[in-house]
């Protein structure tokens, strides 16, 4: 019974190797992309909180049409 865990407990170096391999050239691959969608999420969540100031104002000045 206790034969069947040495597989999982000491995985063979060539597997490790490919797998970091892998990990390591999707980082690199990727790494430009995540960039950019970080860079639009950060610029939709400025828009937003200035259309929301922008529209607060807006409802203050003119505060008997609402």
């Amino acid at each position: 019974m206790g034969s069947i865990f040495i597989f999982f407990l000491y995985p063979s170096r060539f597997f490790l190797h490919l797998f970091y391999c892998r990990l390591r050239r999707l980082d690199t691959s990727e790494k430009w992309c995540r960039r950019s969608t970080m860079s639009m999420v950060v610029f939709a969540g400025i828009l937003l909180v200035f259309l929301l100031l922008g529209y607060l104002i807006y409802a203050l000045v003119n505060a008997e049409t609402f």
